[in-house]
């Protein structure tokens, strides 16, 4: 009788695991599901931030900058812009590094800024931007030359807002579209009044190195010798006969040169022509 209750008990075991089995093939067949499911949030995750973020990260970077300063004066000049949050941040700054110079508080106080962009809630009341507070907001900026910015400045300035808008999920309204429009239009007609006058910024885009420089950049860098110094004598070779930006040269690929005749031939996936 007790071989017969073990040999049951044997049996029974057995069903038992074959009815795990089954029960682990039913978790199996649940985990590919759940991997699907999560495949299918990572795409919508990629696809949302393709449709909001639709720019390089080197332009990001430099619209939450470009933002930050926007929040900076609007917590000096229009602070019911922000929110409570944003406000209370940047009033403790204020209190906490009192004994900083003003230099070293406002980097402080930018710091706080790209912080609060870089959250999941908007540190700006969206709904109260209009087109003339943000042209106060421009009309404040000037050159370290004591001038108006340059008409491409100023787009750029628009352009970080429409991000700013973008990240965060909303979309300007088409009164404020047209704010913006009508402001950047008489912007750009006051600078072109100044330009001629010399009042205005005649130079657009980043200033060429000399050839001057060039060539003490070519000695430093044979002088410096070593792994280093070589590369850097051929990296600035390469870009002062391409007369590219840096940018251009560092994503040369092998794939991008071709013989053309006598020539050598380089191909740029990308340019700027300024």
């Amino acid at each position: 009788m007790q071989d017969d209750d073990e040999t049951d008990a044997l049996f029974s075991a057995a069903e038992g695991g074959k009815e795990g089995d089954g029960g682990k093939e039913e978790a199996d067949g649940g985990e590919e599901d759940m991997d699907g499911g999560q495949c299918q949030q990572d795409l919508d995750a990629v696809a949302i931030d393709k449709m909001w973020n639709p720019i390089s990260k080197n332009c990001q970077d430099s619209y939450y900058n470009q933002n930050s300063l926007f929040l900076l004066y609007c917590w000096i000049h229009d602070w019911e812009i922000l929110t409570d949050d944003a406000v209370q941040g940047l009033d403790d700054v204020q209190a906490l590094y009192s004994n900083l110079s003003e230099t070293k508080k406002q980097h402080l106080q930018q710091k706080v800024t790209l912080v609060l962009l870089n959250g999941f809630d908007c540190p700006v009341e969206l709904d109260l931007i209009t087109g003339q507070c943000f042209l106060w907001y421009l009309l404040s900026l000037w050159s370290s030359k004591g001038t108006r910015l340059s008409a491409l400045a100023y787009i750029n300035k628009c352009t970080a807002l429409f991000h700013l808008f973008c990240i965060f999920g909303h979309m300007q309204s088409n009164e404020l579209q047209t704010q913006l429009k009508m402001a950047m239009a008489g912007l750009k007609q006051s600078v072109a009044i100044e330009k001629p006058r010399g009042d205005g910024w005649i130079e657009t885009g980043m200033e060429p190195m000399s050839f001057g420089l060039y060539k003490a950049l070519c000695t430093w860098f044979l002088l410096m010798g070593g792994g280093e110094g070589n590369f850097g004598h051929l990296f600035l070779v390469v870009l002062w006969n391409l007369a590219c930006h840096s940018d251009n040269t560092c994503t040369i690929q092998l794939q991008h040169f071709q013989w053309v005749e006598d020539s050598f031939q380089v191909f740029f996936a990308h340019q700027k022509n300024d």
